[in-house]
């Protein structure tokens, strides 16, 4: 069995926060929710069927347990902006985090400063408590034959398309972020893909995770792609 998801914490401090790249959220109108490439009146060349799909519904993997008390036997707290970093409370000046989407974790408070580390102090005046924000996703456990389509995670809640390149369709319910979905198959339009996950649904390539399983022998058994 192979295991693919996200290392929830450790003993280390955590100073970056692993990001998805989010694309602009405005794609091309299609007119009358179909392309002028598209025959709107013609089954799409590629794509599976309702009886195909309903065979296969759901990506046929097994949703790793949520460890709560790994996830919240700490306080995260978002570094405010740029900060030195302190050899002791109100010590010497030993490094710094630059501006960005930094992310620490608190050993100890004392007065008003806080340690992230040991022997690494900052002033707590920086920090914001960010636990409340701690994301539950925790991957799946793959089964040991290939799944018969790629699998993907939503990243953002959303509704599909009736048709590659259409507006989102709100006739469909509502796909929360993290939704597995099975990738059945694909159109390129204008440079990027569409992805068929239901009968009549499509996705932008933009708002999935997809999962592509590497060769053993490569490091890093997983690797997550547009």
């Amino acid at each position: 069995m192979s295991i693919i998801g996200m290392i929830k914490s450790s003993s280390f401090n955590i100073y970056l926060i692993t990001l998805f790249v989010f694309a602009p959220s405005v794609f091309a109108a299609a007119h009358d929710d179909c392309l002028s490439e598209i025959r709107c009146e013609e089954p799409l060349a590629d794509t599976l069927s309702e009886v195909e799909i309903e065979a296969y519904p759901v990506p046929n993997v097994q949703s790793l347990a949520i460890d709560t008390a790994l996830l919240y036997d700490r306080s995260y707290e978002k570094v405010k902006d740029v900060v030195d970093i302190f050899d002791t409370p109100n010590g010497i000046v030993i490094n710094k985090l630059d501006k960005g989407l930094n992310f620490v974790t608190v050993m100890q408070l004392q007065d008003d400063w806080t340690e992230i580390n040991q022997g690494q102090w900052l002033k707590s005046e920086n920090l914001e408590n960010s636990s409340s924000i701690v994301s539950e996703f925790s991957g799946v456990l793959l089964p040991e034959n290939e799944l018969p389509y790629p699998m993907a995670w939503v990243l953002v809640n959303l509704y599909p398309s009736k048709m590659p390149g259409g507006e989102p369709d709100e006739k469909y319910p509502i796909m929360w972020r993290y939704t597995k979905v099975n990738l059945y198959s694909s159109m390129e339009i204008n440079g990027t893909n569409w992805y068929q996950i239901g009968v009549d649904q499509w996705i932008h390539q933009f708002h999935v995770a997809k999962v592509i399983p590497n060769r053993p022998s490569t490091r890093g058994r997983y690797r997550f792609v547009d």
